[in-house]
């Protein structure tokens, strides 16, 4: 049996950044990688899909946050492009008197692909937003299904249903986990706040 990739077969990742009150202090990075085969090169298919991340990414952001710009990275994490939005895409996720504004909270969509052949590796992905707001009634459990909030749900489709991103290590699709890994990032909060 052959011994499995060293290596990614994924072409890089596309990284949408976002700031609070588009002023682009604090600015925030999630990412979702490419699978193998599609061309990091091709502008006209990363716009399009980077225009489909962003209407993704929106619903899970507060309208405080908005998304300015999309970036193409090299599978070390180099930045090869980036292009800001024109315009810019304003979070629309509904709050109520239940939200409290958090710049560390996170919400992790975490994926897992299944090898394509034999001796193929398989790996895992994640997909990492701060939604610019905390909620008692959900955040406060580790994991919360996606279903719970509209935002969650629409990222989580996204994510399952792109034919260009969602991809693992080794560049194959990964299916997203309908749970939502939750945390306060201590990192952030210690530099920046709650």
């Amino acid at each position: 049996m052959p011994l499995p990739e060293p290596t990614t077969r994924s072409p890089g990742s596309i990284r949408l950044v976002y700031s609070r009150n588009n002023d682009g202090a604090q600015r925030h990075t999630s990412g979702v990688r490419l699978l193998a085969g599609v061309s990091i090169t091709d502008l006209t298919a990363m716009r399009a899909e980077a225009q489909l991340f962003g209407a993704a990414l929106r619903n899970s952001l507060t309208p405080a946050l908005t998304v300015l710009a999309w970036r193409l990275a090299d599978p070390a994490g180099v930045t090869l492009y980036e292009e800001a939005f024109a315009p810019t895409l304003a979070g629309n996720r509904a709050t109520d008197s239940g939200d409290l504004l958090s710049e560390s909270t996170t919400h992790t969509f975490v994926g897992k692909a299944s090898a394509g052949t034999i001796g193929q590796a398989a790996g895992s992905t994640r997909t990492v937003v701060y939604r610019g707001s905390w909620r008692n009634d959900t955040d406060a459990n580790p994991t919360t299904p996606a279903a719970f909030d509209n935002g969650d749900s629409v990222m989580l489709s996204y994510l399952n249903g792109s034919t260009v991103t969602g991809a693992d290590f080794y560049g194959q699709k990964a299916g997203y986990k309908p749970n939502v890994n939750v945390q306060i990032n201590a990192h952030w909060q210690r530099r920046y706040g709650f």
